[in-house]
């Protein structure tokens, strides 16, 4: 194999591994967890996220002093 079939395939080969990394790693995440702290109902922000409210809270509060 000559050099610019070389360096092709080394490209091309460099390629399809990055592309494959991508795809396995947005399917490999684990789902987030959003937590809207004080809140009593869920909301969704502008990008469709949904927070979630407090849950099962006993106790403390829910504002942070100094």
């Amino acid at each position: 194999m000559n050099a610019k079939k070389s360096t092709l395939v080394s490209w091309v080969t460099l390629i399809l591994f990055l592309i494959s990394m991508g795809s396995s790693r947005a399917q490999a995440g684990a789902p987030s967890v959003r937590i809207n702290a004080g809140a009593t109902s869920s909301f969704t922000d502008s990008n469709g996220n949904t927070w979630l409210p407090d849950q099962y809270f006993t106790g403390g509060a829910t504002s942070c002093e100094f």
